[in-house]
C-alpha cells in the first residue's frame, strides 16, 4: 500500500495523493454511515408516517377536506397516461396540437398552475403559514392573500378538477386554516406526504436516497392503488410522480420541468397584464443561470438527481415510461423527449 502511494506521489504530485486520500476517507465515511443508518430506516420512516400522519389528522379535525385515503381518485382518472404541468417558461412554447394531444389525456397542476388557461384533471397545491405573516400596514399584499385569490378566481373552472393540498406538516395547527375559504375548505383533498428527512435530507447522497426508496418500494409505498404516505424530496415533481405511480399511469410525461433557469411560464405579458392574479414569492434577478431545486449550493442533493433516482429505483421496476415534453429540460437526454402525439 505504501509503494502504490510512492509510486502515485512521484508520478502525479502531493496534491493528487492528499485529493485521493480525502476521496477515500469520504467514501469510506459514506458507507459506514449508510451500513449504520440502513438500520434504522424501518423505525425512521414509522416516525415520519406518524408525524404525515398527524398533520393530515390536525388538518382534516380543524374542519378542512377529507383524508386522501378516503378519496377515490382512481374515479377523476381517464387515461393511462399523465402530463405533470409545471411552472416554467417552456410551457409557454407547447404548441395548440400539442395542448389538444394532452387535453385528450389526464394531467396535473402545481401550485400556481390555475393561472393558465388549461385545466388539469388534478390540481396539486401547498399552504405554508408564514404566507400570512402578521402586519399594521393595511396595503401590506401578502403571498397568501393573493394565492387564495387566485383560486377563488378559478373556482368555477377547477369545479370538476381533483384540488389536493400536500405538505400538510406546514399547515396543522396553524392560523393560516382559518384564510382557507369554505367553499375550498369542503372540496379539498388532504394528502400525507414526507421528506424523510431524518434518513435522507438536502446534504445526503443519491446513493442514501436509492436506499431510502428502495426500502419504500419493497415496503409497498409504491403499489397502485396504496396512497399512503407520498415521497416527497426537494421539490413538488417527486411527490407528483410518487402519485402518478400509485394512481397506475403507465407513462408520466413532464412539461414545463426546465430547472435551467429561474424563469415562470405566468410571467409573460399575456399573463401579467391578465385578471388573474399572480402570487409572487420574491423579487430575484431574472439571469440567474440555476433553479433553486437544482442549486448544489442550496442542497447536494439536487431535484434532478432526485429525479434520475426515482427513475432508476421505481418506475424502471414498475415498467413506467418517464418522458420530458422538450428537450430544452436540464433532464435531457437523461430522460428521452416526448414525441408521441397518437
Amino acid at each position: 500500500m505504501i509503494n502504490k502511494v510512492v509510486d502515485a506521489w512521484r508520478k502525479k504530485g502531493a496534491r493528487y495523493v492528499a485529493q485521493r486520500g480525502l476521496e477515500k476517507a469520504t467514501g469510506h465515511i459514506e458507507r459506514n454511515t449508510i451500513e449504520q443508518t440502513k438500520y434504522a430506516l424501518p423505525y425512521l420512516v414509522r416516525k415520519h408516517n406518524k408525524s404525515a400522519i398527524k398533520a393530515m389528522s390536525e388538518v382534516v379535525d380543524s374542519g378542512i377536506g377529507k383524508p386522501i385515503s378516503f378519496t377515490d381518485l382512481n374515479s377523476y382518472k381517464t387515461s393511462d397516461r399523465i402530463f405533470i404541468l409545471g411552472s416554467g417558461s417552456s410551457i409557454n412554447n407547447i404548441s395548440k396540437e400539442k395542448w389538444e394531444h394532452i387535453e385528450r389525456h389526464d394531467s396535473v397542476g402545481l401550485n400556481r398552475w390555475p393561472v393558465h388557461d388549461f385545466v388539469p384533471t388534478y390540481h396539486v397545491f401547498e399552504i405554508h403559514s408564514n404566507w400570512f405573516p402578521p402586519s399594521d400596514d393595511p396595503g401590506m399584499v401578502k403571498f397568501g392573500d393573493v394565492f387564495i385569490d387566485m383560486l377563488n378566481k378559478r373556482k368555477g373552472a377547477y369545479s370538476n378538477t381533483a384540488t389536493i393540498l400536500k405538505d400538510t406538516t406546514s399547515l396543522a395547527n396553524t392560523d393560516a386554516v382559518d384564510h382557507i375559504p369554505s367553499w375550498l375548505k369542503n372540496r379539498l383533498i388532504i394528502s400525507r406526504d414526507s421528506e424523510f428527512k431524518r434518513f435522507v435530507d438536502w446534504e445526503s447522497t443519491s446513493k442514501k436516497n436509492r436506499l431510502l426508496l428502495a426500502y419504500l418500494y419493497n415496503s409497498g409505498y409504491f403499489d397502485q392503488g396504496n396512497i399512503d404516505v407520498l415521497y416527497r424530496k426537494r421539490g413538488s415533481i417527486s411527490y407528483l410522480i410518487h402519485l402518478s405511480v400509485v394512481l397506475g399511469y403507465d407513462s408520466i410525461v413532464l412539461c414545463g420541468v426546465d430547472m435551467t433557469d429561474s424563469n415562470y411560464f405566468f410571467e409573460s405579458s399575456e399573463y401579467m397584464e391578465g385578471n388573474i392574479p399572480i402570487p409572487k414569492v420574491r423579487t430575484r434577478n431574472k439571469s440567474e443561470s440555476k433553479h433553486r431545486t437544482v442549486d448544489p449550493h442550496v442542497g447536494k442533493l439536487t431535484l434532478d438527481q432526485v429525479i434520475y433516482d426515482m427513475n432508476d429505483v421505481i418506475l424502471n421496476a414498475e415498467n413506467i415510461d418517464l418522458y420530458v415534453e422538450n428537450k430544452t429540460s436540464k433532464l435531457h437526454p437523461e430522460i428521452p423527449e416526448y414525441n408521441n402525439l397518437n
